[in-house]
C-alpha cells in the first residue's frame, strides 16, 4: 500500500506541468553605450562647445584647450627638423658618410619627437568618440578653467538604446531561467 502512494506520488509530479514563477523586482534603466571623456594633454578651457544636454555626433568638438608650452614645444621641435633635414641635404652633396650617418641619426630622432609633439597638440581639441547626449559630471566647466591630464572632462550617453539591470535576491535566482521572458514596468 505505501508502494502505490508513492509509485503515484512519483507519477503525479512527473505528469504536473511546473507552474510559472513570478518575480518582482527593482530595475535601473541605463544607458547600453556611454563614455568618459577625458583631458588626454593638460590646458586651459579657451572653447567649449556643449552645454549638458545638447546632444553631439562623434567626432564633433566638445572643447578646445590651450597650452603654450605644448604648442611652443612643438614649433621648437618642428624648426629643429628642418635645420636637421637641411644639414642632411648638405651631408648627402658632400658625399660625407660620417656626417650623413650623424644628420640621419639625427633628423630621425628629431622626426619622432616632432611626430610625438604634433599629436599632443591635436589632442588639445577634445572631440567625441560616440554619438549622445553630452552630460556634465559635478560641476559644469568654463572657460577658462584649467584641465589636468586625466581629468574628466564630461560623460557621453547615448541614449537610443537602453539596458535594464534587473537586481535579482540571491534565493530567487532558481527560478530565473535564461531566455524566459521578462515584463517591465
Amino acid at each position: 500500500r505505501a508502494q502505490q502512494f508513492v509509485v503515484a506520488g512519483v507519477a503525479l509530479f512527473l505528469f504536473i506541468p511546473p507552474f510559472p514563477s513570478r518575480i518582482s523586482s527593482d530595475f535601473i534603466l541605463e544607458p547600453s553605450v556611454s563614455s568618459d571623456i577625458r583631458a588626454q594633454v593638460s590646458g586651459e578651457v579657451t572653447g567649449l562647445h556643449l552645454r549638458s544636454g545638447d546632444y553631439i555626433h562623434a567626432g564633433d568638438t566638445i572643447a578646445v584647450l590651450n597650452n603654450p608650452d605644448l604648442q611652443a614645444n612643438a614649433a621648437l621641435l618642428e624648426s629643429q627638423l628642418a635645420v636637421a633635414g637641411s644639414t642632411l641635404r648638405q651631408a648627402e652633396l658632400r658625399n660625407s658618410q660620417p656626417d650623413i650617418g650623424r644628420a640621419s641619426v639625427e633628423h630621425s630622432r628629431l622626426s619622432t619627437e616632432y611626430s610625438i609633439a604634433n599629436a599632443k597638440v591635436a589632442q588639445l581639441t577634445v572631440k567625441s568618440p560616440i554619438s549622445g547626449t553630452f552630460v556634465t559630471t559635478g560641476s559644469p566647466l568654463h572657460n577658462g578653467e584649467y584641465l589636468a591630464e586625466g581629468q574628466e572632462l564630461a560623460h557621453i550617453v547615448d541614449r537610443d538604446q537602453m539596458r535594464a539591470r534587473i537586481l535579482v535576491r540571491d534565493y530567487e535566482l532558481e527560478d530565473v531561467d535564461v531566455g524566459a521572458p521578462v515584463r517591465i514596468k
